[in-house]
């Protein structure tokens, strides 16, 4: 969307690294219920170490499951979403370590995004997908909660499937706020009492710490 696109230009941050791991495969899973024949999706975990580290990062056991399969467990999107949200919502800092932990030993890095914010990823398979920010710029302050993703998508109609998805993931960003106090030394100024006056220490550190200030410059003593 180019509107969308030139809204966001502003914001757009170099150097950020998102890493991915795919979770799950898609499955239809068809049933009958109050006499009315249903199809819905579900999403299948493979069992083995991978899906139990997942699980674990989120609390979810087998019990969680809409169904298991010979050791695959198949779970609606709303529990998987749900889990997600809940653990950020109540333990956000470890809940990104430890998704963080996880997708750098089961995950693939994508390129660093460039002047205008963009990276992507081509040639994914279909199925859910978990992303997790996975470095970012110093001045970052707060980094982008771990999201899910299944690709394909629906359209915005729900008629028709979107394959090449874009998202717009956000970062807090804060200019660090800088502080000095500046006191007048009375050797360099000759005016009111200087330094000495104030019982603080600071007379005894300016002492103790010579500064070297170029002659072309008002000298002044600094905090």
């Amino acid at each position: 969307d180019e509107n969308v696109e030139n809204t966001l230009m502003p914001y757009a941050i170099e150097g950020v690294v998102f890493s991915y791991a795919k979770i799950a495969d898609l499955a239809v899973h068809a049933e009958t219920k109050d006499g009315e024949h249903q199809n819905m999706l579900l999403y299948k975990l493979p069992g083995g170490d991978k899906t139990t580290a997942l699980m674990n990062c989120l609390d979810l056991t087998s019990e969680d499951a809409y169904k298991t399969d010979r050791g695959d467990l198949y779970f609606t999107s709303d529990t998987l979403i749900d889990a997600l949200s809940d653990h950020l919502n109540t333990a956000e800092s470890q809940t990104k370590n430890a998704l963080e932990a996880f997708i750098r030993q089961n995950g693939t890095s994508m390129p660093e995004t460039d002047g205008t914010g963009h990276t992507s990823a081509a040639e994914l398979e279909q199925g859910l997908y978990l992303f997790v920010e996975t470095q970012v710029p110093e001045t970052i302050s707060n980094t982008t909660a771990p999201f899910l993703l299944s690709l394909p998508m629906t359209s915005i109609d729900g008629m028709n499937w979107n394959y090449d998805v874009t998202v717009y993931p956000k970062n807090e960003r804060t200019a660090p706020t800088l502080e000095k106090t500046l006191r007048e030394s009375k050797a360099d100024t000759g005016k009111n009492d200087g330094t000495d006056s104030i019982t603080d220490g600071y007379a005894l550190l300016q002492r103790a710490h010579r500064y070297h200030i170029p002659t072309e410059t008002k000298a002044f003593s600094a905090s």
